[in-house]
C-alpha cells in the first residue's frame, strides 16, 4: 500500500534526463517505485494527466534564517507554493549559529530588527538541535556566516583579525561542520567581510576545503570592481582547491554591465583548469540590498559607527557625495523598502521633495536610521539575467525569504522574489522564451544545487531519494508579484510533497509542517 500515488504525470526526474511518462508510488517519507502504478493500492491519488512531476525545488540562496521569517512564518509558504521543498541558509556571510559571545548575533542588524530576536542557542549543534523541535514548512540547512563569526570579536569595528582571533575561527567553523554545517559563506560586500583579507579568507577557505564543504561568497565589488571580486573568487577555489559558489551573479549598473560576459569567461576558463565553481541567479533586474553598500569602501571602514561619524563631518560627507556621483547611478530605480519611519519612494522621488540631490538623500537615511536601511535596486541587465541562465555553472535561487500573506500588515516592501522566482523563470524564460529546456530548468533548481550544497538522497526523483515532489502546470505556471504588489502568489503549482507528506494538494495549502533539519 502506498501513502501517494502520483498518477499519469510527465516525470521530469532533475537530472537533466529527456522527460518520460510514469507514475510515482510515494511511501515511507521516499520515493517508492517509479513506473506503472495504475492498479496500485493506495491512499491517496493526485492526477497528473497534462502536468510536469518534477523533484522539490532547492533554494540555495536563500535568507529566511536571517530575515527571521523562518520563525515569524514557518510554514514558508510563498515559498512552497513556489515549488521549494528545501532552503539553504546563513548566507552572505551571515548565520543563526555559531554565537561566540552575544555580539555574533548583530550580524542579521542590517536586515531584522534585534528585538524580534530570541536566542536559546550558542553552538551550531545546539541550533541545528533546537531547530530539530521546532516545526517548519520545509526542509532546512545552513552554512556558517563568516562574518557571525568575525562580529565575536571585532564587535563593531572594521578591522583586522589577530592571529589568535583567526585561528579561534577557523576551530569554531572546524566545530560547526562537525555539527552539521555545509560550509561557510563570506560577504565580502559589507562592512565585516570587508575586512578579511587574503591571508584570512584563504586560511577559512582551507579549513572548509578539508571536511569536503563549500565557500559560497557574496562578492566583494558588483560595480566597477565586479571583475576583480569574481577573480578573486577563482582565485580561492584555484588555491585552496575548496568547492566555491558566488552566491548571486550580478553587476549593479549600466555603465559596468559589459564585465558580465567577459566575469563568466573567467568561470568557464576557471572550470577548464579544474576550480569546482557554481554561481546562483535569481530572475530580477531589481536586487535588495543595504543603502550602505553604494558608499565608497572607504567611508564604512572601521564599522558602522565611523561610517556613521563620517557621513556627519561636513567635509567627509563631500568626499562621499562625489563619489557617488561619479557613479552616474539612476536614482529613479532605486526605491527604498525599509526604514525605521516606513517611508517607500525611489531615492529620486524623495530627493525631489525635499529639495536636495539624491547623494544627500542617501546620507541622510543612513544617519536617520542608524545605517539600517533596505532598498530595491533596479540596476541588473536583462540581457545578463539571460546570460547567466543559459551558463552551465548556474543555479536558480530566490536570494529572498519565505513569507504568508499575513506578512503584508507590516507595511514591508518585500522583494517580489520571495514569492514568484522559481515559477517566474519556468514561465517567462522557459515557456514563453525558450531560453532553457524544462528539463535543464528543472536540473538548475533541483539535482544542481543538492549537488553542489551535499544534500543527500534530495534533488532528484529516484527510488529510495526523499519524496520532496512537485506536481505543475506547464501550460499556466507563472509569477504573480510585482514590487507594487508583491504579496501574491505563484500560480500553477498544484501540489507539494515534502518529505513524503502533501503540503499542497490540488492548490489548497495544509497547514501540516513536514520539514526536516539537514545536516552535511
Amino acid at each position: 500500500m502506498f501513502d501517494v500515488v502520483i498518477k499519469n504525470g510527465t516525470v521530469i526526474d532533475g537530472t537533466g534526463k529527456k522527460r518520460f511518462q510514469a507514475d510515482i508510488g510515494v511511501k515511507d517519507e521516499v520515493v517508492y517505485e517509479i513506473g506503472n502504478l495504475s492498479d496500485a493500492p493506495t491512499k491517496v491519488v493526485i492526477d497528473a494527466m497534462g502536468k510536469f512531476v518534477v523533484p522539490g525545488f532547492v533554494d540555495s540562496g536563500n535568507h529566511s534564517d536571517t530575515h527571521w521569517t523562518l520563525f515569524t512564518d514557518p510554514s514558508q509558504e510563498s515559498l512552497i507554493r513556489q515549488g521549494v521543498t528545501t532552503i539553504i541558509g546563513g548566507n552572505c556571510g551571515s548565520s543563526l549559529a555559531p554565537l561566540i559571545n552575544k555580539e555574533s548575533i548583530r550580524s542579521i542588524q542590517k536586515w531584522v530588527s534585534m528585538d524580534r530576536v530570541n536566542i536559546d542557542w550558542r553552538t551550531m549543534g545546539e541550533f541545528l538541535a533546537w531547530m530539530e523541535k521546532r516545526t517548519i514548512g520545509v526542509n532546512f540547512a545552513t552554512l556558517v556566516g563568516h562574518a557571525t563569526l568575525r562580529r565575536s570579536f571585532a564587535h563593531d569595528e572594521s578591522r583586522s583579525l589577530t592571529k589568535e582571533e583567526r585561528e579561534s575561527i577557523e576551530k569554531a567553523i572546524e566545530g560547526s561542520m562537525q555539527e552539521g554545517a555545509l560550509g561557510l559563506s563570506s560577504g565580502l560586500a559589507y562592512t565585516h567581510g570587508r575586512a578579511g583579507d587574503e591571508e584570512e579568507i584563504y586560511a577559512l577557505a582551507r579549513r572548509v576545503q578539508s571536511f569536503s564543504g563549500i565557500y559560497t561568497t557574496h562578492l566583494r565589488n558588483e560595480m566597477s570592481l565586479f571583475r576583480d571580486a569574481v577573480r578573486e573568487t577563482l582565485e580561492i577555489a584555484e588555491k585552496t582547491n575548496v568547492k566555491t559558489h558566488i552566491s548571486h551573479l550580478k553587476v549593479l549598473g549600466r555603465f559596468f554591465w559589459s564585465a558580465f560576459d567577459e566575469a563568466l569567461e573567467d568561470i568557464e576558463l576557471g572550470a577548464q583548469i579544474g576550480s569546482d565553481v557554481t554561481f546562483g541567479v535569481f530572475p530580477y533586474t531589481a536586487t535588495g540590498s543595504v543603502l550602505y553598500t553604494l558608499l565608497p569602501e572607504w567611508a564604512s571602514r572601521g564599522g558602522k559607527g565611523l561610517m556613521l561619524a563620517r557621513l556627519r563631518d561636513p567635509n567627509t560627507r563631500r568626499d562621499i557625495i562625489e563619489d557617488l556621483r561619479r557613479k552616474q547611478l539612476n536614482y529613479s530605480k532605486i526605491s527604498v523598502s525599509l526604514t525605521k519611519s516606513g517611508v517607500y519612494d525611489t531615492l529620486e522621488g524623495m530627493a525631489e521633495r525635499q529639495g536636495v540631490d539624491p547623494e544627500e538623500v542617501i546620507l541622510n537615511l543612513l544617519l536617520a536610521n542608524d545605517g539600517r536601511v533596505i532598498v530595491f535596486m533596479d540596476l541588473i541587465s536583462e540581457e545578463n539575467i539571460r546570460s547567466a541562465l543559459r551558463s552551465p555553472y548556474s543555479l536558480i535561487a530566490t536570494d529572498g525569504a519565505g513569507y504568508s500573506l499575513k506578512h503584508k500588515s507590516t507595511g514591508e516592501k518585500v522583494h517580489p522574489r520571495s514569492f514568484g522566482a522559481f515559477p517566474r523563470v519556468l514561465g517567462k524564460y522557459v515557456r514563453e522564451e525558450g531560453l532553457l529546456t524544462w528539463e535543464d530548468a528543472i536540473f538548475k533548481m533541483t539535482e544542481l544545487p543538492a549537488r553542489t550544497f551535499g544534500l543527500r538522497e534530495r534533488g532528484a526523483l529516484r527510488e529510495g531519494y526523499f519524496a520532496d515532489v512537485v506536481v505543475f502546470d506547464p501550460e499556466s505556471i507563472c509569477d504573480k508579484a510585482t514590487f507594487k504588489d508583491p504579496y501574491q502568489y505563484a500560480t500553477g503549482i498544484e501540489s507539494v510533497l515534502i518529505n513524503g507528506q502533501l503540503v499542497l494538494n490540488n492548490g489548497t495549502f495544509l497547514e501540516g509542517r513536514f520539514g526536516r533539519i539537514l545536516k552535511r
